[in-house]
């Protein structure tokens, strides 16, 4: 898997949940925490997308192309 470092700014508690996460989840880095919100915030978007189509809003008829092969099961919608 390629990755792209980037730096960003959190307010401290924000840093510190994050800290909290990875240790009680036996995280290597802070990274992986990042990514796994990550993971969930864009598979929330695509439930939305599906629950648009699934009601016949054509303004999402493009979204729902890109996540004809997302690899999420039905049952998440």
């Amino acid at each position: 898997m390629k990755v792209e470092k980037i730096s960003i700014s959190l307010p401290r508690d924000a840093a510190k949940f994050i800290d909290a996460y990875r240790k009680a989840r036996s995280l290597k880095t802070r990274s992986e925490v990042v990514a796994r919100a990550v993971a969930l915030l864009r598979e929330q978007e695509l439930e939305k997308e599906y629950r648009s189509a699934a009601q016949g809003d054509k303004r999402h008829l493009r979204e729902w192309d890109s996540t004809v092969a997302d690899g999420l099961a039905d049952e998440t919608w």
